[in-house]
């Protein structure tokens, strides 16, 4: 029985007021939804009921004098006197169309809610080699609503941003810009705003597997390639070194260093001399 229905069969004077309203709720918070505005006194509130229309299912929750009927069977309940609707703990299965019909002593109320979720997005962001070039990739997946993308960059540069929408209504975002070979990849970044933080969140790309071999083995070619050049130019330098000194070796023995030849005939003429005068003087004093 609906509140109108409810009214007439209780002679009550219709007093319905619809109210439509939406309603965003973070990640794995506690929610209320409640039926009215009014604060309650027991016994004023004939009955309420609830009809959720969800991802997933479509269920009820009812409560009037003596009669509890909750269809959901999952982290739903009614708050004890309260046409209060509590969620406990919300997740992306809570998401839909809510509408509840509280009937009361005067008159009855009856709201629908639009509900979604805030949900953070799972934020990725790597280097990939694409062609001769490269490609900086950076995703924020499955959030609510979609969460927004930009770089760090110095120029100007042209971004790519597809988005999508997963099956369970949540959306997902990938950014892709191309990187030129002189671009410094510790000055690159993603940084990624959605309402669910407070500040954005800035990611550093990774290097893809096969672009870390490959300049993994660029590295490797090329101090490979520098070990060569500095062997070849030590083994150079020694041959020239073995060839200067084996050319010195034979230039010594073509001319066989000079030995120093004592002059003994003008030494033997001088004491020739001062003995001929020595026998001279002998003679003459004899």
């Amino acid at each position: 029985m609906n509140a109108q229905n409810f009214n007439k069969a209780s002679g009550l004077k219709e007093k319905t007021l619809s109210v439509k309203k939406s309603a965003s709720f973070r990640y794995g918070e506690d929610v209320n939804l409640t039926c009215g505005d009014k604060t309650w006194t027991k016994g004023k509130i004939i009955y309420t009921i609830w009809h959720l229309n969800l991802i997933d299912k479509t269920c009820k929750i009812r409560r009037s004098e003596g009669d509890d009927v909750n269809e959901c069977l999952d982290n739903k309940s009614l708050i004890k006197g309260q046409p209060i609707l509590h969620i406990h703990h919300f997740s992306y299965r809570d998401v839909g169309n809510y509408t509840c019909e509280c009937v009361f002593s005067g008159g009855a109320e009856s709201y629908i809610y639009s509900v979604n979720i805030t949900a953070p997005p799972n934020t990725s962001s790597w280097i990939e080699k694409r062609g001769n070039g490269r490609v900086a990739v950076c995703r924020a997946e499955r959030g609510s609503p979609a969460a927004n993308i930009s770089w760090t960059f110095t120029d100007n540069v042209t971004t790519e941003t597809v988005r999508w929408s997963e099956s369970d209504g949540l959306v997902s975002v990938k950014s892709t810009v191309d990187v030129s070979a002189h671009e410094d990849l510790q000055n690159l970044s993603c940084i990624v705003t959605h309402p669910y933080w407070d500040k954005p969140r800035v990611i550093v790309p990774a290097l893809n597997a096969s672009l870390s071999t490959s300049q993994h083995g660029s590295v490797l070619y090329v101090t490979a390639a520098i070990s060569v050049v500095f062997c070849l130019a030590l083994l150079f330098w020694g041959i020239i070194k073995l060839y200067n000194l084996r050319r010195r070796q034979n230039s010594s023995s073509k001319y066989p260093p000079e030995h120093y030849v004592e002059e003994v005939e003008p030494y033997e003429s001088y004491v020739q001399r001062v003995n001929s005068i020595y026998n001279s003087s002998r003679d003459l004093f004899a």
